[in-house]
């Protein structure tokens, strides 16, 4: 947008060019009115001399009425073409404009790039071109065919948004091969291990009977016991793993070859243990109970105790 001057300025600015400032229209109005006063006053004082016979001192005021009449004058005529004249001419200082210097080469490119628009010059030829045309009657003047090649267009000119980084899930680790000699003890608690690994907890390893308080396998989330028994595993081989399990803040799994008691079972539910039963001639893993079934369906621990 071009001011009188010329100058190049951005249209939000233009009325600082046009318009008066609110500080410049009382001055101008408070010059006339005061010499408007003083001009009455002289005159006053101009009969009040003639009245009293000084016909001298009456020339006097009379012409101090007339030059302050002029100027009076000249004050109104003045402002009164600077509000309806805003030309070079009429804003200097006082007349109550500003003047705006033009924009440095920085400036206008500052105030293009905060006015970039996602069409090209074609696309908003078109756009402006259907805005003339006469309205058809119909929900919409494009076609699907024309909006979707429209939308494409819009969306390929547009600055790509920074995509985020896509976490990638690691590899789940392979379960356990069959045994078919059997294992010992300390066998059964690295097949143990491996299958926490399987299901995903990685950083699961055997304690190897180091002050192991009763855990055979430990983790940063889980802690591990591990039975490698004939007989069936009762409520009170639970014991144990629940409570190192509450102190250390971690969720307990229990590992054996064998079936567990309805008080295994039970107390399981109670203190949210997993129960887990190997077979490391077959190289199989299943669920005891709904926990630990969980776990192997999802192939996740930390899924199957996620609330």
């Amino acid at each position: 947008m071009n001011n009188p001057s010329g100058d190049q300025v951005p249209a939000r600015s233009s009325f600082l060019v046009y318009g008066t400032t609110r500080g410049g229209t009382v001055l101008a109005n408070l010059r006339f009115w005061l010499a408007t006063v003083i001009g009455l006053t002289l005159l006053v004082l101009s009969f009040v001399f003639a009245a009293d016979g000084s016909l001298s001192m009456m020339y006097v005021w009379l012409a101090f009425t007339l030059l302050w009449t002029g100027w009076a004058l000249v004050v109104w005529l003045n402002s009164s073409r600077v509000a309806s004249d805003p030309s070079p001419a009429t804003r200097g200082p006082g007349s109550g404009y500003v003047s705006l210097a033009p924009l440095t080469p920085e400036q206008e490119a500052a105030w293009g790039r905060t006015n970039i628009s996602p069409l090209t010059p074609e696309q908003r030829a078109w756009v402006e071109k259907q805005k003339t045309k006469e309205p058809t009657g119909a929900a919409e003047d494009l076609t699907p065919e024309q909006h979707a090649a429209l939308t494409e267009s819009i969306a390929a000119h547009r600055p790509a948004a920074a995509k985020k980084p896509r976490k990638v899930k690691q590899p789940r680790p392979a379960a356990p091969d069959a045994h078919p000699l059997g294992v010992d003890h300390q066998g059964a608690e690295r097949l143990a291990a491996q299958w926490m690994r399987h299901l995903r907890v990685l950083d699961a390893v055997a304690t190897r009977h180091v002050q192991d308080e009763g855990i055979d396998v430990d983790s940063e989330q889980f802690v591990a016991q591990v039975k490698h028994l004939t007989g069936a595993v009762g409520g009170p081989d639970l014991n144990g793993l629940a409570g190192v399990a509450h102190v250390a803040g971690k969720h307990g799994l229990f590992f054996a070859n064998t079936h567990y008691t309805a008080q295994a079972m039970v107390f399981a539910e109670r203190a949210n243990v997993a129960l887990f039963r190997y077979d490391a001639h077959a190289g199989t893993l299943h669920g005891e109970n709904p926990l630990a079934q969980k776990a192997i369906d999802s192939g996740d621990l930390n899924a199957a105790f996620r609330p």
